[in-house]
């Protein structure tokens, strides 16, 4: 009996001490992130649709690049995208089809502050 006990006693130790490890690539928080990301952010909120607030934002920061993720509860469409100009078919002048999506990525460069992408 004293030894089912203290079996889990450590198993319950092991997964409280595995829960406050937690795993090494987390999200940053909202609270630690500069303030270009946050403008960045907001100009790609700009090229975005205005009126959109996105259900959830994550962060992450890899050795080059730092990637903000805007998840939306409804496809979002770019209308600042650059959409490569209308195409003439048949004569006729066709505007570019609308990028839209869920879920969007910023790419910036850590070092410059600069955009470096938006994909959708």
């Amino acid at each position: 009996m004293k030894n089912a006990t203290l079996f889990v006693v450590i198993i319950a130790a092991l997964v409280l001490f595995a829960a406050a490890c937690g795993s090494s690539r987390q999200a940053t928080t909202i609270k630690s992130r500069p303030k270009w990301v946050m403008t960045a952010e907001g100009l790609a909120l700009k090229m975005l649709d205005e009126h959109s607030k996105p259900a959830s934002v994550s962060y992450h920061r890899g050795q080059k690049t730092l990637t903000v993720t805007l998840r939306f509860s409804h496809a979002v469409v770019c209308t600042g995208c650059p959409g490569g100009g209308p195409a003439i078919i048949h004569g006729r002048i066709v505007p570019p089809p609308p990028i839209r999506g869920r879920i969007w990525t910023i790419t910036l460069d850590p070092r410059t502050h600069r955009m470096v992408s938006l994909s959708g």
